[in-house]
């Protein structure tokens, strides 16, 4: 969509990045009780060599 391309092209230009948290494998669903509770504060990327 070209809404979306253009917010990625300002977040791109502007150098807005996003916050993430690795987690392992196994802190997933600890991590989705975070996201479902509101208690999430970063992206959480899981580290694919933890699995």
């Amino acid at each position: 969509m070209q809404e979306t391309q253009e917010v990625v092209n300002y977040c791109a230009d502007n150098k807005v990045l996003p916050q993430i948290q690795i987690i392992k494998a196994e802190q997933v669903n600890e991590a989705w009780k975070n996201v479902v509770d509101k208690k999430a504060r970063y992206r959480y990327v899981i580290d694919a060599s933890s699995i």
